[in-house]
């Protein structure tokens, strides 16, 4: 029905009618949306150094599997890492041996997450092609590819655009059960698959959306019937199954620790307390949409009412449930990070999509003027970071930055413009359009260029000029980041002064990277260390200037660099 409402209003007028007609198969769009998603995701793939903590953390413990051999037990350095599952770590480690093994660059890493971003974007047109039309959900499948959040995952080597992508895949097949489309069971057995993988990659987060899609749907046809459409007595066990060799496996080897980390540690002290001070009240994840569901977020409240108003649609009731009951989990839980609402991502996306190609009312001049002023902020910001950001902070532009950046300008004073105006159509290309330019502009030039905020690049450099084929682990005080030990090695020691001196006196270290405050204490036992390199930068993960002298303790120098 939403396919003929969408012809009447724009059928003959638009370019998407015109490319993708009655003819072409979701499973044809879907694809055309995955080639250009990977396209617009893969500037910053391999220019932006490893990120602290989250992403070294992830790369580290996906290397270590390949040292190691072990893929079960999950680990940085010696520490056991059982706060999430084992699939992601599958992932990068895969990619990593494709691409050279262990000592494979970040962007190898990063691959499972630009090819899950990807087909996030690509099973959004796929779902959304049953629940409201295919012109609205490839405009859901770009939306959804210019926002901010996704932007950013798509070039971390998380969990999180994984997770999205199996979310995705459990709402289209959910779509097409409730909706009655082809063979239920064929749907069923795709959705507690994908409830599985998504159980492997970040536990019980993906049951959240799901639980939430099949209440909204239960509640507007008021019977238990879909429910039971998704075979839930013998798609539990599926998906149970998908996941129970290797928690089998992890609990036998970590003696039942992996429980008391993953749910006790990390899981439910989340849910009761906020932890690694990402504590925030309920409404966080309402504000920072304005910045991580740019630049579409200002428009769902003059879309909101409509939606209401379609409640009762099977369709709409689904995503209503499907995106409620994420946002209010969420919102309720103490501890708060943007990326967490990501799995309601999609639904917003549709619901906006099969809402602006309806007709969405003009809001007034004042309402206007409010949501262009919101608009802004995060544009000029994103615009101002890749033009001046590396100037500001460095004393030199990056001209790829400037000549993105100033594009990446010019379509969002067009998007404010036709905002101001309530000339939507005009609108989405070119916000989409800012979104795009900005975030590349940023993360493959801007970002890249403030080498001040990366130093591990530099220490990985330095001490290769400086080890001389001296195979022993490197000490490191100070700057004790994980994406120093991606770029030092494994074996790196993480210390003080002190721990570093007895390292380099006992031979277990002939290097050290010795940070301001720590080199009296070491200087104290190994006063003829030499000096042989230097680096600054910023740590802005507490937020403070680092300054490292890497010492040479080794008696007899092996090479002169």
């Amino acid at each position: 029905m939403l396919d003929a409402v969408q012809k009447r209003r724009f059928g003959r007028e638009t370019i998407v009618a015109r490319l993708f007609s009655d003819s072409t198969s979701s499973g044809r769009l879907a694809l055309a949306a995955f080639l250009l998603a990977l396209l617009a995701f893969l500037p910053g793939q391999h220019a932006l150094p490893v990120t602290d903590r989250d992403e070294a953390r992830f790369a580290q413990a996906s290397r270590q599997m390949l040292e190691s051999g072990d893929f079960v037990d999950i680990r940085f350095q010696e520490s056991a890492r059982h706060n999430k599952p084992a699939l992601a770590y599958w992932a990068q480690a895969a990619a990593a041996s494709v691409a050279g093994g262990a000592d494979a660059p970040i962007g190898a890493y990063r691959a499972p997450s630009w090819l899950a971003a990807a087909g996030a974007v690509a099973l959004t047109v796929w779902a959304g092609s049953a629940l409201v039309g295919r012109q609205a959900a490839l405009l859901a499948g770009a939306g959804l590819a210019a926002t901010i959040l996704l932007a950013a995952e798509a070039r971390l080597a998380k969990t999180d655009a994984l997770l999205l992508m199996t979310c995705v895949a459990a709402l289209g097949a959910l779509a097409r059960i409730h909706l009655g489309r082809g063979d239920p069971r064929r749907w069923a057995a795709l959705l507690w698959l994908a409830v599985g993988a998504g159980l492997m990659i970040k536990g019980p987060i993906i049951l959240i959306p799901v639980a939430g899609g099949l209440a909204g749907a239960a509640i507007a046809a008021r019977s238990w019937a879909p429910l039971r459409r998704v075979r839930p007595l013998w798609g539990l066990p599926l998906a149970l199954a998908v996941a129970a060799p290797w928690l089998i496996a992890i609990t036998l080897i970590s003696d039942g620790g992996f429980w008391s980390d993953s749910v006790g540690r990390d899981l439910l002290a989340k849910a009761v307390a906020g932890q690694e001070s990402h504590g925030a009240p309920p409404g966080y994840h309402t504000l920072v949409a304005l910045v991580a569901f740019w630049p579409w977020a200002v428009l769902l409240p003059v879309a909101a009412p409509a939606v209401w108003r379609a409640r009762a649609e099977p369709a709409t009731a689904l995503l209503i449930g499907w995106a409620a009951a994420t946002w209010i989990v969420f919102e309720l839980t103490p501890t708060k990070l943007p990326h967490y609402v990501l799995p309601a991502y999609p639904a917003l996306a549709l619901l906006l999509a099969a809402a602006a190609l309806r007709g969405l009312p003009d809001p007034g001049p004042r309402a206007r003027a409010v949501m262009v002023s919101l608009w802004a902020v995060p544009a000029a910001a994103l615009a101002g970071a890749a033009t001046l950001g590396p100037l500001i902070l460095t004393g030199a532009p990056s001209t790829g930055g400037l000549i993105l950046g100033a594009a990446a300008a010019v379509a969002a004073v067009a998007a404010a413009r036709a905002l101001a105006g309530w000339r939507l159509a005009a609108f989405a290309p070119a916000a989409g359009g800012a979104a795009l330019l900005g975030a590349a502009a940023v993360l493959q030039f801007a970002l890249p260029a403030l080498t001040m905020a990366f130093p591990a690049p530099a220490m990985a450099e330095a001490t290769a000029r400086w080890r001389c084929g001296d195979a022993r682990p490197v000490a490191l005080t100070t700057y004790r980041e994980p994406s120093a030990v991606f770029h030092l090695g494994t074996a790196t020691l993480l210390t003080d002064g002190g721990g570093a001196a007895a390292a380099v006196s006992e031979g277990r270290a002939g290097l050290a990277w010795i940070g301001a405050r720590e080199a009296a204490a070491f200087l104290a036992v190994h006063p003829e260390a030499t000096a042989r390199a230097a680096v600054s930068g910023f740590n802005y993960s507490n937020g403070r200037q680092v300054a490292l002298t890497l010492y040479d303790g080794r008696e007899d120098a092996p090479c002169d660099g």
